[in-house]
């Protein structure tokens, strides 16, 4: 097969849209190609059907780990051996410097502390009513617009998510919804592929590509708004018991000294982009899905109806809306937010029978795990019951890792799953979304994993 067609394992509506990944590792430029559009395009079979494939020709050795016992080895048993891979620090330290999402052990351990609070379980509760009315705005924006309209999807999930975390980690919000902010943001992000290529080919990193100064105004346009805000919250004299207060009260445990603003900085632009691009991509893939399998929607529509009511959701809510979390967890599944996570051995260590020197690359393809022919059962079929109870307990606990895994886990996991449980049962009960145009977006992989053009679905007030 050839041109976008060969794209997708079947046409068949019962079957999502997927890469079809080729038969053998690609050669030299082809493979580089595949990194500056999409790398997912460059991770061949034979990695969605072996635990674990090591490339030693190209640059510094790589190692794909998919096995669940190899992945626990990497994240949890021999996790000493396996340091940060310093393409997070290359691809984000320019706009996140070192925040909780790059920062090394000792830093990240001190920044995690500071922020856990903030994701309790009665702290999680408070944020449903708002999570709730930003969803209800959307509708009534949607319908302003006129009924049965087409609307970019992937676009209005930014907006909803953004506007949340915001309204939930800042007291005060931020002035004109963030607009400066979340363009910087998808500036710095868009040329990301460049990064990636660059460090796989094992070119340095002050070398530019045609993205590089895109992102270096994108991060020094977002680190200053965001530290007017800073400026902003210092000189009003309150704190708050949101991220920002926090932020600015903690104490580094090492040296008992304040945060400085520049670490402040760091960790706020961390939770306001990783906390909002994140959800929205699971948003958009999740209302993707219930638009291609049409079926799927009208059954989560009864359950939430059944649920609710009419009444906004609520906590109590989430936690009886099964069908529609399972809904999420599948989707989440077949289009995991962060693809691929990424490690750097330490020291020599011995992975699945294979030696691996020190300073290997090492990748946890989430995409492929999710996808892997001996976990999975029809791996590539939409199937929500994957996620009910008996099931979940029969599988490996690491085949499935929507948030990552080890200490190291996104500490905003349970946040990000009760946000796209309230918009999806609120949306979804309010509206019925239809799939527009064709053939199906392709997935993309940069930081997170993007359909390749705008996701344009028609929707319809039920």
């Amino acid at each position: 097969m050839t041109g976008r067609a060969a794209l997708y394992f079947s046409p068949e509506r019962s079957v999502p849209p997927t890469i079809v990944p080729p038969e053998r590792p690609l050669g030299i430029p082809a493979l580089i190609a595949a990194l500056l559009t999409n790398p997912l395009r460059a991770l061949s079979r034979e990695l969605y059907e072996n635990p674990i494939v090591v490339y030693r020709g190209l640059g510094r050795p790589t190692a794909f780990v998919m096995a669940p016992e190899l992945v626990r080895e990497v994240f949890h048993d021999q996790s000493g051996s396996f340091a940060k891979n310093p393409l997070d620090r290359r691809i984000m330290a320019r706009a996140l410097g070192n925040g909780i999402l790059i920062a090394g052990d000792d830093d990240w351990r001190w920044q995690r502390r500071v922020v856990a609070p903030l994701f309790t379980p009665a702290a999680l509760t408070h944020t449903v009513p708002t999570i709730a009315a930003a969803a209800r705005r959307l509708l009534a924006h949607w319908s302003a617009s006129g009924p049965a309209r087409v609307h970019d999807i992937g676009a209005a999930m930014v907006d909803l998510t953004f506007d949340i975390i915001h309204r939930t980690m800042l007291v005060d919000g931020i002035a004109s919804d963030g607009a400066a902010i979340k363009r910087a943001i998808a500036t710095y992000l868009a040329p990301i592929t460049w990064e990636i290529a660059y460090d796989f080919l094992g070119l340095p990193e002050w070398m530019p590509h045609p993205g590089t100064w895109r992102m270096a105004r994108a991060a020094k346009a977002a680190r200053s708004e965001i530290a007017g805000l800073v400026a902003a919250r210092r000189q009003s004299g309150r704190m708050g018991d949101d991220l920002l207060g926090r932020l600015i009260e903690a104490r580094d445990e090492r040296t008992g000294s304040p945060v400085s603003d520049g670490q402040i900085v760091d960790n706020l632009l961390t939770f306001l982009t990783a906390g909002h691009e994140t959800t929205a991509r699971v948003l958009t893939w999740s209302l993707y899905l219930a638009a291609f399998l049409p079926g799927w929607n009208d059954r989560m529509a009864k359950e939430i109806r059944e649920v609710a009511g009419d009444d906004d959701i609520s906590g109590e809510h989430v936690e009886r809306l099964g069908l529609t979390r399972r809904f999420i967890h599948e989707a989440m599944r077949l289009f995991p937010s962060a693809p691929i996570i990424s490690r750097v051995t330490c020291r020599a260590v011995v992975l699945g029978g294979q030696r691996l020197a020190a300073g290997t690359r090492v990748l946890v393809p989430i995409y492929v795990i999710h996808r892997h022919r001996s976990i999975w059962r029809e791996p590539d079929v939409f199937d929500p019951d994957r996620f009910a109870d008996a099931a979940q307990i029969a599988r490996p606990r690491y085949a499935f890792m929507p948030f990552g895994a080890g200490p190291r886990m996104c500490v905003g996991a349970s946040f990000a799953m009760i946000e796209a449980t309230v918009i999806m049962a609120t949306l979804v009960r309010a509206a019925r979304f239809e799939t527009v145009g064709d053939p199906p977006p392709e997935p993309v992989t940069g930081i997170t994993l993007t359909p390749d053009r705008p996701l344009l679905l028609k929707v319809t007030p039920a």
